[in-house]
């Protein structure tokens, strides 16, 4: 599929016919509609499951699985494709330049990033009713899982072939439609793991603790940036040891009322991009932490036969995160007319604070008509600075590093603030139609990592979007199909076709002028069946 991959600033929407709607990254190529951004994957996946029944008080459970995915996302590369005046993509114009190089080669092409994986593995899980009150589980998790990414010639645009000097092994290739270029590389992950759980109940006591330690060894082998005789292209092993443990019980005050209170700390490896930050297998990032999280929660709730309500408190620090930022900025910093580009930092030692309270409530007001709500309010902050990012081009290569002087600042594009009512009434038997209002609220764009790179914009916060509502409307109808029941089920999101911004990236001035967005989606509608048998 098809979709719009570049954030704008508001007033580049404003400035085309379909206002909103717009999308500036597709254009015509002999009168067929082409996408410079398009998704592809393929992932069928196998799994054999084993049950079996032990004696009256346990049970083995073991499946094994695999799956092979292949495919990527589109993108351009090369020269800048022009514009039409219409703000759609000029490949006409592209294809006659590519040409008229000739022998040359094409000077701006549509390359397929692609991200094809291998993975096995075997879960097994043993349960023991040890006594009538305490039910005991411990497993195994094993996995292995090998991710090739490389770039590939997706359409030379009428050229014969593209130029591409990024392969040691073969430098100044012609790469062809289905040839590698730009990079070319497998990351290999093996994971372990064991885990056990106990979960004791008595009278209006319930509780569980549980516990799992975990092995997971990373290995990266470069095709490109090493020779093929050159030890160096498949780097060592690096481990790292992960473990949990967490713990939770709930107490019936009466048959009516309930408090509970869970709590847990984990340990886990850092993504693979944070050992490997800067794509090369000599820049390993030795020092490289796992990820730490420490969360709490207690929670009161309320049944009746006609009302049920939960409230629960919660409290999370997340330490030594690691995450991929892609940003968007001009090709040219001297030309503000210069197109698009796309980059990464890959960001380590990050922490932040989450912490809220949320309510939800379900009321039966008639057996015709119910009544569903809840609130949802955060304070989700980055609660530290990081120095010293390597930041990547869209080909993978360091082309800078930036310090993120992000410590205070609000997380970004998640409404942090949220309020749900839901009605569900039914007209006749088998027939029901429902409403529901969804407000957004506390929404802060996204930091990026270009425009926090100095001192004094620390503790500016991100531009804050605009709080926005969304009504919904759905139908339901059962009724039999061959003697089988089925259920015809419609919906219309967005039904006053509210204009919204769904997500937006922190622009210079941390205000709407500097920002980019993605406006949401208008008005949708959907028809689904549903049979069972």
């Amino acid at each position: 599929h098809g979709q719009r991959y570049d954030r704008l600033k508001i007033e580049d929407y404003q400035k085309y016919p379909s206002g909103i709607n717009y999308n500036p990254n597709y254009g015509y190529l002999d009168g067929q509609m082409l996408n410079e951004r398009r998704n592809f994957y393929h992932k069928p996946q196998i799994s054999l499951n084993w049950y079996w029944t032990i004696d009256e008080t346990s049970n083995l459970s073991t499946a094994a699985y695999m799956s092979y995915g292949t495919g990527g996302g589109t993108g351009p590369l090369g020269n800048a494709i022009a514009k039409t005046n219409d703000g759609i993509i000029d490949y006409e114009s592209a294809r006659e330049a590519n040409i008229a190089n000739g022998a040359g080669g094409s000077l701006s092409i549509i390359r397929a990033s692609r991200n094809d994986h291998k993975w096995f593995g075997v879960l097994s899980v043993y349960e023991k009713e040890a006594t009538e009150n305490l039910k005991l589980s411990i497993g195994l998790d094993s996995r292995y899982y090998v991710g090739s990414h490389f770039r590939e010639v997706s359409n030379l645009l009428g050229g014969e072939y593209y130029i591409d000097n990024s392969d040691v092994n073969n430098p100044n290739r012609r790469a062809k439609v289905g040839d590698k270029i730009a990079y070319n590389n497998d990351g290999q992950v093996v994971y372990g793991g064991a885990f056990a759980q106990a979960e004791y109940s008595l009278d209006n006591l319930s509780a569980f603790v549980s516990g799992a330690i975990s092995e997971t060894s990373y290995k990266r082998t470069d095709y490109f940036q090493k020779l093929n005789n050159d030890p160096g292209q498949t780097t060592d092993n690096y481990n790292f040891l992960g473990y949990m443990i967490k713990g939770g019980a709930n107490y019936n005050l009466n048959d009516n009322h309930n408090v509970f209170v869970n709590t847990g700390y984990f340990e886990r490896a850092p993504f693979f991009q944070a050992v490997f930050p800067t794509n090369k297998n000599d820049e390993v990032n030795e020092d490289a932490q796992t990820e730490k999280v420490l969360s709490f929660e207690a929670g009161y709730g309320a049944r009746y036969s006609k009302f049920a309500f939960n409230a629960n408190l919660y409290w999370t620090k997340w330490k030594d995160k690691s995450m991929v930022k892609t940003f968007q900025t001009i090709s040219d910093p001297t030309n503000p007319d210069s197109g698009l580009v796309f980059g990464s930092a890959n960001i380590t030692g990050i922490n932040a604070i989450h912490m809220g309270i949320e309510t939800d409530f379900r009321y039966n007001a008639t057996e015709k008509l119910t009544i569903t709500g809840m609130v949802s309010i955060g304070n989700w902050k980055w609660e530290n600075d990081i120095l010293d990012v390597p930041v990547l081009d869209d080909n993978n290569n360091e082309i800078d590093r930036v310090n993120l002087f992000i410590g205070g600042l609000k997380v970004g594009n998640s409404a942090q603030t949220t309020t749900a009512l839901g009605l569900d009434y039914e007209i006749i038997e088998d027939l029901k139609l429902g409403a529901d209002w969804n407000f957004y609220g506390n929404i802060y764009a996204d930091f990026d990592p270009l425009r926090r790179n100095d001192e004094a914009d620390k503790g500016i916060d991100p531009w804050k979007m605009k709080d926005y509502h969304l009504f919904d409307f759905n139908a339901k109808y059962s009724f039999k199909i061959g003697g089988v029941d089925a259920i015809l089920l419609g919906n219309i999101n967005n039904l006053f076709d509210s204009e919204y911004i769904s997500d937006g990236f922190d622009g210079a001035n941390h205000d709407w002028e500097s920002s980019t967005v993605y406006y949401g989606l208008g008005r949708t509608y959907s028809l689904g069946l549903k049979v069972k048998f």
